[in-house]
């Protein structure tokens, strides 16, 4: 969770930006052993996405890619992150990648089989282009829908299960983006001022909230929930008002994995 805070707000800084990473993976995110402090890296495949312009679709590592850069589009926005992001979570809770595959094909099948397979609408949320090829790859009649099996299993959190519902899914649209990942249940711990790491150690700064990121998440109306009353007073010392009304929960959109 710690990890996965930080990420999202290096995520939240570029996409406020529009900046689209386009290789969110295990591989590109450093940590510091000592501190668990967390930096996202390797921005040679970022780009600043502008809406009605075009970019290339082999982009993201494979067990990364989203649906729509698999099915060919090249129109798409800074979600292929959020994606690539339930992956990475994903692969933390479970100790592999959630979806592995040696094709597109398989990488197709192998989300399907956790998620379904799309539908006409899902299809053209994603701008894909629908060439014989790319229905013939979506619409396999081998794939046996699992769902999320693979978390049962593992007895992944029921907070965690539903963050991924809401990042794993098919239209760019309906993901979240990082501010309203950070202000999900599945972080709620980590806003306890008892929160610490093994051996009574402190957490790295997780509430250092530039004005920037407080005025973004005041305009979602998710600051009161991202941020806990014990940060706020900091927050407020540091020339970064935060005003006090009652936050606003999250609410669940996903399937349990129950």
């Amino acid at each position: 969770k710690v990890y996965s805070w930080q990420i999202l707000r290096a995520l939240a800084y570029l996409h406020r930006r529009n900046i689209c990473h386009r290789d969110i993976k295990p591989q590109n995110v450093l940590i510091d052993p000592e501190t668990h402090k967390a930096k996202l890296c390797d921005f040679g495949s970022s780009k600043r996405l502008q809406s009605g312009t075009t970019s290339i679709a082999y982009i993201c590592s494979r067990f990364y890619r989203s649906p729509e850069l698999i099915m060919g589009a090249t129109e798409y926005s800074t979600s292929i992150d959020m994606w690539s992001f339930g992956c990475v979570l994903g692969e933390m809770l479970i100790g592999r990648p959630l979806f592995p595959a040696e094709s597109q094909e398989q990488q197709l099948k192998s989300i399907a089989q956790v998620i379904g397979v799309p539908d006409g609408s899902m299809l053209k949320s994603m701008k894909v282009n629908m060439t014989e090829a790319n229905i013939e790859k979506v619409h396999n009649k081998s794939v046996k829908v699992q769902g999320w099996e693979i978390l049962r299993s593992t007895k992944t959190p029921l907070e965690a299960a539903d963050l991924l519902s809401q990042l794993l899914v098919y239209n760019p649209e309906k993901r979240l983006n990082p501010l309203q990942c950070l202000a999900h249940s599945f972080f709620d711990v980590l806003r306890s001022p008892d929160t610490c790491l093994p051996g009574k150690r402190a957490l790295p700064s997780l509430f250092d909230f530039t004005t920037e990121e407080i005025l973004w998440a005041r305009e979602l109306n998710l600051l009161h929930r991202i941020v806990p009353a014990h940060a706020r007073g900091e927050l407020n010392f540091q020339g970064t008002p935060v005003t006090s009304p009652n936050p606003t929960p999250l609410p669940s959109r996903g399937p349990s994995p129950g």
